[in-house]
């Protein structure tokens, strides 16, 4: 199994619980791990078809992140991994982390994330 990594993608958009989270745009990062059995022939024939085109699935995060309101960055990991396999038919598995820069949690600085991963074989 091979993989692809989309690192460090941000976002400024409006998810959360609380009423002002609806209205007032926040940081979140998105890691992505898609794997699959696919990628690997791509080395040897470097060419796109035989991998997973990885600005599409950027595509697809961005849709989920700009898209609409989840109250939780839960919500958010389950639907871009479940979107991505359901799009992507070489994608085995993908596994997603959503970073809330600063949840508004008072006196806390530091930073929430919830990791999830989604197999084809699980839907």
């Amino acid at each position: 199994m091979s993989k692809i990594y989309l690192n460090n993608m941000e976002f400024m958009t409006c998810h959360g619980v609380l009423p002002d989270e609806h209205i007032t745009p926040q940081k979140f990062i998105v890691d992505a791990m898609i794997e699959s059995a696919y990628v690997a022939k791509s080395g040897l024939t470097d060419t796109l078809d035989d991998t997973i085109n990885y600005a599409e699935i950027y595509e697809v995060i961005q849709g989920v992140l700009e898209g609409e309101h989840c109250a939780l960055i839960e919500n958010l990991a389950s639907k871009i991994g479940r979107l991505c396999v359901e799009k992507f038919p070489k994608l085995e598995k993908m596994t997603t982390k959503i970073t809330k820069v600063n949840p508004p949690i008072p006196g806390y600085n530091g930073t929430v994330a919830c990791e999830m991963t989604i197999e084809r074989a699980s839907l």
